[in-house]
C-alpha cells in the first residue's frame, strides 16, 4: 500500500513549526553579527558605534539583541513585510525592557 502523501498543509512536525523561529535559529546569529560590526566600526572610526539600521530585519532580533548591549545603543530595524515585524515585535521586543524597548524602532517601508 502507498503512502499517503502529505502535502504542503499537512500534519507533519514542519507544517507545525513558527516559520519566524526556524529562521532565527537557522540564519541567523546576532552575536556574532554584532562583534563584528562593533569590530570593523571601531576600527574605521576608532569610537564605539551606538546605532544600527538593521535592513531586511525580518523579526528584528539583531536590533534587539543590539540595544541590550549598551544602554546607549539604538536600532532601526526596516523590513517591507509586516508579517515578521508584527512577529518580532510580539516575540522579541516585548522581551525586552521598557528602556530597552524605547530604543528600537520596527519601520514597515522599503529600505531603498
Amino acid at each position: 500500500m502507498a503512502k499517503k502523501k502529505r502535502g504542503r498543509h499537512g500534519k507533519g512536525a514542519a507544517a507545525k513549526a513558527d516559520k519566524h523561529t526556524l529562521y532565527q535559529d537557522s540564519v541567523q546569529d546576532p552575536e556574532l553579527d554584532l562583534d563584528l560590526a562593533e569590530r570593523v566600526f571601531r576600527r574605521f572610526y576608532d569610537r564605539p558605534a551606538r546605532k544600527l539600521r538593521e535592513d531586511f530585519s525580518g523579526t528584528a532580533l539583531m536590533a534587539c539583541d543590539w540595544v541590550k548591549r549598551h544602554k546607549q545603543n539604538f536600532a532601526w530595524a526596516i523590513d517591507l513585510d509586516p508579517d515578521p515585524l508584527d512577529w518580532g515585535r510580539e516575540h522579541n521586543v516585548s522581551q525586552l525592557s521598557e528602556e530597552q524597548s524605547s530604543r528600537v524602532e520596527l519601520i514597515l517601508d522599503d529600505v531603498m
